[in-house]
């Protein structure tokens, strides 16, 4: 087929979506917008969830061991904690909120935008952000997958509604750079090790 053919059929493809996310973002007040914009994650992680699953699934059989587990069981070196902390992040996630406060992690409401917490990441609350971020994985697993490692089916709204929200806030933490930060400390990054060839 036609190279060019094809780069004009994408080109406006994706013209024709942006024309209608265009005409939904001028039909809708803002929280018919939120109302929107929940229900269309909803229906995608209904329909990729298989495929969400097998992405979770596949983190156990390319590495000696998990990073997360890592994670869990790391004790952040001194060192380290000194040179990168604190660091503050804003949260708008709520099941990340939710978490922290349940550790009771102190957090302050942002003074421009109430709906943003505010985070400081210290030494001495670095072990306890450790924990949310592992829980929301563990609970992302246990959502999508049974005891054999095989994709569950997802069959109740508030199980849909969980997934959503764990992998919202999962993908809070990476886009804060939040993730990136927990796995800095230089005495772990040696602590695993990926196994090349299983894709």
């Amino acid at each position: 087929m036609n190279r060019d053919l094809v780069t004009d059929v994408s080109r406006r493809r994706a013209d024709y979506y942006k024309n209608i996310f265009t005409v939904l973002d001028a039909s809708f007040t803002s929280s018919q917008k939120s109302r929107l914009a929940i229900a269309l994650l909803l229906m995608v992680v209904k329909h990729a969830y298989p495929k969400i699953a097998a992405r979770v699934a596949k983190g156990d059989t390319i590495w000696n061991a998990h990073p997360v587990e890592i994670l869990r069981g790391h004790n952040f070196s001194p060192e380290w904690c000194s040179e990168s902390l604190p660091r503050t992040f804003k949260i708008i996630s709520k099941a990340i909120v939710g978490r922290l406060e349940e550790k009771q992690v102190s957090m302050t409401s942002d003074k421009d935008d109430q709906s943003l917490y505010e985070l400081t990441v210290t030494e001495d609350n670095v072990g306890l952000v450790r924990e949310v971020y592992c829980a929301l994985y563990e609970t992302l697993r246990a959502l999508l997958l049974n005891g054999n490692g095989r994709a569950k089916r997802l069959e109740s709204e508030a199980d849909i509604r969980l997934t959503s929200s764990t992998l919202s806030a999962l993908h809070e933490f990476a886009a804060l750079k939040l993730v990136d930060l927990l796995f800095e400390d230089a005495s772990m990054n040696i602590a695993y090790k990926y196994i090349p060839g299983r894709f």
